[in-house]
């Protein structure tokens, strides 16, 4: 047998990624392995100063808490937006798919093809940035990227990036744009994977009589671990927020 060169090789290993739809970058789509691009930071140990960080922010959060049910402010206050899945068809297209959710919402409509286009999708997925510069030029809500790369795990970062959520909802009606992690998330168990998700709305309970949660589109049409995750989903907002590795969201 004719033995082929060291190019032809990485030319039909190329061929046979681009063909096999897969994501092959961390962030940027479904399944990550290669070590060319940046990966998603791994989940920090919370320091003592986080910790105590942690702390201020937890009292200050119940005495708000307390604030808001004298009031009655936000509590059991919810909403969804009407935002719906999008089939994504490939592996690697759900960063357009995310991008149409959004801009379907906002009435701006265009095909899943043009906006991998647009975005430069490829076999290794689409980039955030790129993701952020495209709904800025579509939209009149401003997004910026919210790095989530240390603390995952800390009450803080989490209450921060909840109440991010519910101001561009609730008060712009403004959906957001998450990179997730699926080494631990269900259903995809993916390690060094990356997913993007819509988020399109939130339940916020200030009585602690139930979950505060946050809702999503999952533009991911195929069965994986015996679960076909497309469409609407439902979390409790701490457990979700584990799973972040970045941000769009609007900007202040």
């Amino acid at each position: 047998m004719k033995k082929l060169g060291t190019c032809k090789i990485g030319l039909l290993l190329a061929v046979l990624a681009l063909l096999s739809g897969l994501c092959l970058l961390p962030g940027q789509g479904l399944l990550a392995n290669s070590s060319e691009f940046q990966q998603p930071e791994p989940r920090q140990p919370i320091s003592d100063e986080q910790k105590k960080l942690d702390e201020t922010v937890e009292k200050k959060f119940e005495k708000w808490k307390v604030q808001l049910q004298e009031v009655g402010i936000l509590s059991g206050q919810s909403r969804i937006l009407a935002v719906n899945a999008v089939d994504q068809i490939y592996d690697n297209w759900c960063g357009p798919a995310a991008t149409k959710e959004i801009l379907d919402y906002r009435g701006d409509y265009h095909s899943l093809s043009t906006l991998a286009s647009w975005l430069g999708t490829d076999s290794t997925g689409t980039r955030i940035d790129n993701v952020i510069s495209l709904l800025n030029a579509h939209q009149w809500r401003q997004y910026v990227r919210y790095n989530t790369d240390y603390y995952p795990t800390s009450p803080s970062w989490q209450y921060q990036w909840f109440l991010k959520v519910y101001n561009d909802i609730w008060n712009y009606a403004s959906p957001n744009l998450v990179q997730v992690r699926l080494d631990d998330f269900d259903p995809y168990y993916i390690p060094n994977g990356a997913h993007y998700l819509a988020i399109k709305g939130f339940y916020y309970d200030t009585s602690g009589q139930s979950d505060t949660t946050v809702t999503w589109v999952d533009s991911y049409n195929k069965v994986i671990n015996g679960v076909n995750p497309f469409g609407t989903h439902t979390m409790e907002y701490r457990a979700f927020a584990y799973n972040v590795w970045v941000s769009a969201v609007g900007s202040p």
